[in-house]
């Protein structure tokens, strides 16, 4: 599926916007009739998978452009193609149970566990997050479906790792009752639980015990910004209290570190920012040696996602089209704030993260000698 498939639409015949359980079924079923009566083109087989709610098929289109480069209209080119294409939604998650089979590869994964998505959506509404608009409303899948799910994936994958994952793991009305329901299997088949997408306003006591008696996973949580100033900006509803709270409740039950993400370029950022990005971070470390319970702490190091997100004023240029911000105006200003904190944090070179922000804002035009530069920058791995 796809949020903005206008960059890829030169490589693909079909496209679904939306959520595709229920899309992609009904895409094989066209393609399965098509080959048993035999001799259906493929012109005539795309027709049919356009009928399918939420189904783009670029080649039934034609765009056109005004001179500043804005998309004119969308229109289509084939008689019986919608004009406009809604994405598809699955209202009751319940209806479609999370998968209990699937190949496990061979090699090691970085991704190497079993995983059950435990709901879709997210109520926060943090301002930087596209994942958090485009998949709403929230919706969660039942605690004993869950289990059951989890249960069958594990006895056949022979993961000894489930990981409950979601946009925001914590904010599901049963997961109390979902955790108790897999402790009564789990640890007896040593595996053992993790969850990926932790909030700090609701870390407890009670989540811990219940996720670490087979043994315990890494702790991410997400900060985001270094000042509660720009957190507020951004609506990231994260107090400096709660986080002092959930790393010392993490540091008193044996964790040795917790890792904190940040971002770089969000909306109205100074330098002063970027540099609560390491204060907040040697705050946590100082928290870590002030638990009387641990004499020895490996040093602590924020993971930087640099992100590109509005029109920044950090070095002066406010003459700037959007587009523009994944060029050399960007790498300028993590280069600026990199170099305000590469004594105390690491942090990834911004080029990868760059190609992706600019494939994402792209239309179909330039897309050949686009995919050529990204081919020839990943062969010389920048």
């Amino acid at each position: 599926c796809a949020c903005n498939s206008e960059p890829i639409a030169d490589f693909f015949d079909v496209i679904q916007l939306g959520e595709g359980e229920n899309q992609l079924p009904s895409i094989c079923a066209e393609i399965e009739r098509a080959k048993k009566e035999g001799g259906v083109s493929k012109k005539e087989l795309l027709r049919r998978i356009a009928k399918i709610p939420g189904v783009y098929i670029p080649a039934f289109y034609d765009v056109t452009y005004f001179e500043d480069g804005r998309v004119k209209a969308i229109t289509p080119n084939e008689p019986g193609i919608p004009a406009v294409i809604t994405k598809a939604i699955i209202k009751d998650l319940n209806e479609f149970a999370p998968p209990t089979n699937f190949v496990v590869p061979m090699v090691g994964a970085i991704q190497d566990r079993a995983s059950i998505e435990v709901l879709r959506g997210c109520v926060r509404g943090c301002r930087f997050c596209q994942a958090g608009f485009l998949y709403r409303p929230m919706r969660q899948r039942d605690a004993s479906l869950l289990n059951k799910a989890a249960q069958d994936l594990c006895a056949n994958t022979g993961y000894e790792e489930l990981s409950l994952s979601s946009l925001s793991t914590s904010d599901h009305g049963q997961l109390e009752e979902l955790l108790d329901d897999l402790n009564e299997w789990a640890p007896k088949e040593h595996v053992s639980l993790s969850l990926p997408s932790l909030r700090m306003d609701n870390f407890s006591q009670s989540l811990i015990e219940k996720t670490t008696k087979v043994r315990k996973s890494g702790l991410t949580f997400a900060a985001e910004a270094g000042t509660q100033r720009l957190r507020d900006v951004i609506n990231k509803n994260v107090t400096w209290d709660e986080i002092e709270k959930t790393c010392s409740l993490a540091f008193a039950n044996g964790y040795s570190s917790v890792k904190l993400y940040f971002m770089m370029g969000l909306p109205t950022e100074t330098m002063e920012d970027i540099e609560g990005i390491a204060e907040t971070a040697q705050k946590v470390v100082d928290l870590y040696y002030s638990n009387p319970g641990h004499a020895v702490a490996q040093r602590y190091a924020p993971h930087l996602q640099r992100t590109v997100f509005h029109q920044q004023r950090m070095l002066g240029r406010v003459d700037l089209r959007p587009y523009d911000l994944v060029g050399q105006f960007a790498v300028e200003i993590f280069e600026v704030a990199g170099q305000n904190l590469a004594h105390r944090c690491r942090g990834e070179y911004p080029q990868r993260g760059l190609a992706a922000v600019e494939r994402q804002r792209r239309d179909q035009r330039e897309q050949p000698e686009y995919m050529v530069a990204v081919q020839v920058r990943d062969e010389h791995g920048t």
